[in-house]
C-alpha cells in the first residue's frame, strides 16, 4: 500500500543539460599598485578614526552612567563594603550558584545598608530611602542596580563603582551627595583614558 497517499501528484522536470556558465571576465586593476595603496591606507585611516570616536563616546557614556569613587582602606564605608564582599566569598562554592546572587547584588545593598542605618544620612536621601525601604531581599537589588563592585586597587585605596538603573540614578546621585559632603571619598566623574588599542591608532594624529 503506497504511503504518503495526501501529496499531491507532481510531474517529473524534464532531463535537461546544464548550460555552461560563462567565466566572468576579470578586469584589471584601474589605476597603479601604488594609488591603490594610497586609497586602502586613506580607508584604513578614516576607519581608525571612526573606531577613535565610538570608544570616546562609549567612555564618555560610562563615566555619565556609573557612579565611582575612591575610599580610604580604612574608612569607616570601605571596611564595611569589604567585610560584606569577604563574607560574599566564603559562601562561595565552586560549581554551585552562589547563595546571595551575584556580587553586586551585595556590593550595592552593603552600600545601602550603610546608608540607610544612619538618621543623618536616610535624611539626606529621600529620595533613595524610599525606593530601598521597599527591598526585602538581596535579590531585590537587581531593580536599583546594572552593575556595582568594591576592589582594592594598586595605590591601596578601595574603588568603588555603583551603575544604577536609569529610574534609580536620582536617587544614587544623592548617596554620591552625600559622600562628597562628608569628604568621605573622592568622586570620579571623568570619563577613563583610552585604552593601549585606541592610543596606537591615534597614535599618528598627534604627531
Amino acid at each position: 500500500m503506497p504511503g504518503l497517499d495526501f501529496l499531491p501528484a507532481v510531474a517529473s522536470p524534464a532531463a535537461s543539460r546544464p548550460s555552461k556558465r560563462s567565466r566572468p571576465e576579470v578586469g584589471r586593476p584601474k589605476g597603479s599598485t601604488e594609488q591603490q595603496v594610497q586609497e586602502l591606507s586613506q580607508q584604513m585611516q578614516e576607519m581608525c578614526h571612526i573606531l577613535a570616536s565610538h570608544d570616546h563616546n562609549l567612555r564618555e557614556l560610562e563615566a555619565w552612567s556609573t557612579l565611582t569613587w575612591l575610599l580610604d582602606q580604612n574608612s569607616e564605608l570601605a571596611k564595611h563594603l569589604m567585610a560584606h564582599m569577604d563574607a560574599w566569598k566564603q559562601k562561595a562554592q565552586q560549581g554551585q550558584p552562589h547563595p546571595d546572587g551575584a556580587a553586586r547584588f551585595t556590593v550595592g545593598a552593603a552600600l545601602a545598608k550603610w546608608v540607610l542605618d544612619s538618621p543623618e544620612r536616610r535624611a539626606a536621601c529621600p529620595q533613595f530611602a524610599d525606593a530601598h525601604d521597599k527591598i526585602t531581599s538581596i535579590e531585590e537589588m537587581k531593580s536599583s542596580i546594572q552593575l556595582a563592585f568594591a576592589k582594592p586597587i594598586k595605590d591601596g585605596r578601595i574603588l568603588l563603582k555603583i551603575r544604577p538603573h536609569l529610574q534609580m540614578r536620582d536617587a544614587w546621585t544623592e548617596v554620591c551627595a552625600v559622600l562628597s559632603a562628608a569628604d568621605l571619598a573622592e568622586t570620579k566623574d571623568m570619563a577613563a583614558p583610552a585604552g593601549p588599542i585606541i592610543r596606537s591608532l591615534t597614535k599618528g594624529d598627534k604627531q
